[in-house]
């Protein structure tokens, strides 16, 4: 925290605790770290492989995880790989539109920001649907909950985590906003596994 918080770090990277997608609940210090470090924190955790696939992204438009996606799109061209942005079908049955049209903004502006093209895909919804489509990803990077601090990790990303089998990279935002998030507000989709599905609601 000293160190960020002197110098102009734009990333403070740790590894996870070994019980962190156990309990969802950040120890002490992980919680301090994120309380109070100014920059983007980014915390890794699982125990799976790096395969030579995609940096997969889960995109709901929330504040963390635009944060994620510009994170993982710069991880993404270091890596010399795609970055794909993963949202949700539509679900006419329940009146939900997809997030095609967020997709679309988000990829944008990587391409606009940092360089790199994008493959947006839409998911079935629920958690079942990004794991779906992260078989292949090298690294899966989430934008934590804006509820962290109350909820922890929250059962969806452990279960993405969990589920996906590859290392995951939980992403907080630093008091910087992201560079690639817009200045207008968007809609916003909220990922769910309770009702295995993803409902969008307003920012």
């Amino acid at each position: 925290m000293r160190l960020a918080t002197e110098h102009d770090v734009d990333l403070t990277l740790l590894d996870a605790a070994s019980d962190l997608l156990e309990t969802g609940l950040p120890d002490q210090d992980l919680a301090t770290v994120l309380e109070r470090t100014p920059c983007d924190v980014g915390v890794l955790a699982g125990a799976g492989e790096m395969a030579t696939g995609p940096v997969v992204a889960p995109f709901g438009g929330a504040e963390h995880e635009w944060t994620a996606i510009e994170v993982a799109a710069w991880l993404a061209q270091s890596l010399d790989t795609t970055l794909r942005l993963l949202g949700t079908e539509a679900n006419p049955a329940l009146g939900r539109r997809d997030a095609s049209r967020l997709l679309a903004r988000a990829s944008l502006l990587v391409q606009q920001v940092v360089g790199i093209v994008t493959e947006p895909v839409l998911v079935r919804a629920g958690g079942a649907g990004v794991v779906e489509a992260s078989r292949d990803a090298r690294l899966l990077v989430v934008g934590l909950s804006d509820r962290w601090r109350t909820d922890g990790i929250g059962h969806t990303r452990i279960a993405f985590a969990l589920g996906a089998e590859v290392p995951t990279l939980f992403v907080r935002r630093g008091l910087r906003p992201s560079g690639v998030a817009p200045n207008d507000t968007l809609k916003r989709f909220t990922w769910t596994l309770g009702s295995e599905q993803i409902l969008p609601a307003s920012s």
